[in-house]
């Protein structure tokens, strides 16, 4: 299974072996996705398996943002901040910051950090109650209701 990180070893590939600038924007999106398809990977570790099949891309970075966790948090804010750059990879081929290294590099590096970030959230099962309850906690809202008290269950089923 491409749980997402083969394609940010793409990008480390793309961004370092060729000066391409079609190589440069393509490590830019391949950094994004890789990252981008790893959160998927965690939601559905979760339990979240309906918004990791969703379309939607900002309710991925969502649910992690909102869950106070603070590696989820961390590992969303720089998700949404990595496909603001894949955005202008892809689509904005007139501005060239992201037909260098420097930008390059960053992407590659932010990919990184946010699947450390999302391992973290996964690395005991205590972590992943914390993650998954706040999701929950996030999701009774975006429903309009308060907030539920936390449950002892490990994982809910949010299909």
């Amino acid at each position: 299974m491409n749980d997402g990180k083969s394609f940010v070893a793409l990008a480390q590939t793309l961004g370092t072996q060729t000066t391409s600038k079609a190589a440069m924007r393509s490590a830019v999106s391949r950094a994004y996705y890789g990252a981008y398809n790893y959160a998927r990977h965690v939601l559905r570790q979760l339990g979240y398996s309906r918004i990791a099949n969703g379309r939607s891309h900002g309710d991925v970075w969502n649910y992690f943002q909102n869950s106070g966790d603070v590696n989820a948090v961390n590992a969303g804010q720089m998700l949404a901040d990595l496909d603001a750059a894949r955005v202008s990879a892809d689509y904005h081929l007139n501005k060239s910051q992201y037909e260098g290294q420097k930008n390059v590099q960053w992407s590659i590096a932010t990919a990184h950090s946010i699947l450390n970030e999302f391992d973290n959230c996964l690395a005991t099962s205590a972590k992943r109650v914390t993650v998954a309850q706040g999701m929950g906690k996030y999701e009774q809202v975006l429903r309009g209701g308060a907030p539920t008290p936390p449950t002892s269950q490990s994982q809910g089923n949010h299909i």
